[in-house]
């Protein structure tokens, strides 16, 4: 019987050479390093496809992405999927692009500009 040795931190996997894709913990998540979001050719969107559906879930640390690359990239990966609370209008929606949810606790103007479900962290 073949035992697999689950990735760890500290094990690197790259299916291209423009990004690196670091596990976050044994059991869900991933960083991705390295990825150039003006270049979405079709290796590269399947390297971070590729990541995405291992890992459950991708981060992209250390890097500045406009909300217009944003679109770009989650167009490329697929159709895009409204959450209820963007088609209601609530907190969570973005200012100005109906595709994008905001995720997070940071504060604007002396409010939570961004959403975290039922476990909001205030």
């Amino acid at each position: 019987m073949n035992i697999i040795k689950p990735l760890t931190r500290s094990d690197h996997v790259s299916n291209d050479p423009g990004i690196t894709v670091i596990p976050s913990t044994d059991a869900l998540g991933a960083d991705i390093e390295g990825f150039d979001f003006e270049v979405l050719a079709p290796a590269r969107i399947a390297a971070l496809r590729a990541a995405w559906l291992a890992h459950g879930v991708v981060r992209f640390r250390g890097c500045h992405i406009t909300d217009e690359q944003h679109i770009r990239l989650t167009a490329a990966l697929g159709e895009f999927a409204n959450h209820p609370r963007q088609l209601r209008g609530e907190e969570g929606t973005h200012d100005r692009y109906e595709e994008i949810l905001v995720v997070g606790n940071a504060g604007r103007d002396g409010e939570i500009a961004g959403t975290m479900g039922n476990s909001a962290a205030r």
